[in-house]
């Protein structure tokens, strides 16, 4: 192995260490089901509303649909990485919250295996926890008299995923690939009861409650990919792409605790269960998209769908809904053979989303839209790209007391091309 291959393989696996723990999203909505699901991950397909499906383009990965694995150089190893920084203020009433975080987004490498058949691996996060919030109300007892309180929720963590997958060629015109998913991590979520007294003070006639939730995840899961293409003339290629995950159950295991502690700070545990088994789903979910690209640009349309209804998280049923996401994105690149103009081979990307998410507050279906852009800009004269991202949206509202966040992300990504698999005529 050479030295450059051993960079690449020390950079993953350091990124990987750093990665597996984070938490990536500040948001009160990360409170319900698995968190805040990640939709924007490929450093292509960001600044293209993220869409995906169709994608086949050899100086990218799309992991999203592995059957795109057989697009990759069939001399260059490709390796990507990434870094994701999201500011957002949100509001509910006369309430404001602001938060700006940033973390490694995704590590992931691909290559040809052999003539229409290709792999490729990495680490990404799947879905994030990250909240802070507290609520008052009070307590009536006998005659007009009142105990007020002050409920507290907070909630840290997320899942992260290691994937493998393969692709084939099936012919010409026809590409089917899959991915091997281990699903990992920890979703913490922790609920505290305070009463007090009209001064603030902590009262001194009733005990606090915490109420302690924590599932660990660990499990396999496989989704799949199609993409059928066609060729016509001046490099002109129509790509239709499908995936498709079958509705799935990760296993895992529950630890929830129930303590009261009085003024004082004695503390009594009324519920103690530690690694009780039980398991978190993941529904069935459906993509459709279509990709026409030519010498000098890329236009691509996706729709996905994915039935949260009837999920459950710890034996329990949350606040969820079918959710669906459409997308649109096009790239430009004036002209990618030019080799001593930087600005030639610069690639423009522009797209919008509109995004029915799977959280259903107070029967009111959360709603994320917004639009995106971004530059591909070229390193020296050779394939590698470093991808600059930003993605401007809104989702919630301000109606029957619900929570609109205004957010922005913006993102790094590099992908670095290298030749392992020429081989050498002289020494």
């Amino acid at each position: 192995m050479t030295t450059k291959q051993l960079l690449f393989v020390s950079v993953f696996l350091l990124s990987a260490f750093f990665t597996q723990a984070q938490t990536y999203i500040s948001s009160p909505y990360s409170r319900y089901g698995l968190g805040d699901l990640f939709t924007h991950s490929v450093g292509q397909s960001q600044a293209m509303g993220g869409t995906f499906m169709g994608l086949r383009d050899p100086n990218h990965l799309n992991f999203n649909n592995p059957a795109s694995y057989t697009s990759l150089d069939s001399l260059s190893f490709l390796f990507e990485m990434g870094g994701l920084g999201r500011a957002s203020m949100g509001r509910s009433g006369e309430l404001e919250n602001q938060s700006t975080t940033f973390n490694f987004n995704y590590l992931a490498a691909g290559f040809r295996i052999k003539k229409g058949w290709a792999a490729s691996f990495g680490l990404l996060p799947y879905s994030s926890v990250g909240y802070e919030l507290q609520t008052s109300g009070e307590l009536a007892l006998d005659g007009d008299d009142v105990q007020r309180y002050i409920t507290s929720y907070a909630g840290l963590g997320g899942l992260s995923q290691v994937y493998i997958g393969q692709a084939i060629d099936l012919g010409k015109y026809l590409s089917l690939g899959v991915n091997a998913r281990y699903y990992f991590g920890s979703l913490d979520h922790v609920r505290v009861v305070s009463f007090v007294e009209e001064d603030g003070t902590s009262s001194q006639n009733y005990f606090n409650t915490r109420f302690s939730d924590r599932i660990l995840v660990s499990d396999f899961s496989f989704d799949f990919g199609l993409q059928a293409k066609k060729e016509f003339s001046n490099n002109r290629q129509l790509t239709a792409g499908i995936t498709y995950a079958y509705n799935d159950q990760l296993s895992g295991f529950a630890n929830h605790f129930i303590e009261k502690a009085n003024s004082a700070g004695l503390v009594d545990t009324i519920v103690n269960i530690d690694s009780e088994k039980s398991s978190v789903s993941l529904p069935a979910r459906l993509g459709l998209g279509l990709t026409y690209r030519t010498d000098q640009w890329t236009f691509s349309a996706d729709y996905q769908q994915q039935d949260w209804t009837g999920a459950s998280f710890i034996n329990q049923q949350d606040s969820l809904a079918n959710s669906n996401r459409f997308a649109f994105g096009a790239e430009f690149i004036p002209n990618s053979r030019n080799v001593i103009s930087f600005w030639s081979r610069t690639r423009y990307r522009v797209g919008a989303f509109y995004h029915n998410t799977y959280w259903n507050i107070n029967q009111n279906q959360v709603s994320d839209y917004g639009i995106s852009f971004g530059l591909g800009l070229p390193v020296n004269r050779g394939k590698s790209t470093v991808n600059f991202n930003v993605i401007l949206g809104q989702r919630g509202s301000l109606e029957q007391n619900l929570l609109q966040e205004n957010y922005a992300l913006f993102s790094i990504n590099l992908s670095l091309h290298d030749i392992w698999f020429l081989k050498r005529k002289f020494d």
